[in-house]
């Protein structure tokens, strides 16, 4: 179970010009972008890697000493990072 109610449209014309239809299926289509909305979006964050927490005054000690320990493991990772090289031969 999903979580959304699942029906399954039906058109029935009530008039014959499909005013009726289109209107339902545009409902369908904005209905189905709602659902899928969160799956296309996506939030980036621009100060994960500039800024730093360590000295940010609205944290408390602890905080700090815990994104201190973090900025030092992403230092570390990034520069013991190995250098990979390609070789072609064709």
């Amino acid at each position: 179970f999903c979580g959304y109610l699942i029906e399954k449209v039906t058109i029935v014309e009530r008039n014959r010009d499909g005013k009726f239809d289109k209107a339902l299926l545009h409902k369908e289509r904005l209905l189905e972008f709602d659902r899928e909305f969160t799956k296309r979006t996506h939030v980036y964050d621009d100060q994960a890697d500039y800024f730093s927490n360590t000295t940010s005054m609205w944290l408390e000690q602890n905080e700090q000493n815990d994104e201190e320990e973090k900025d030092e493991a992403r230092r570390k990772d990034i520069h013991d990072r190995k250098k990979q090289t390609l070789s072609l031969d064709l």
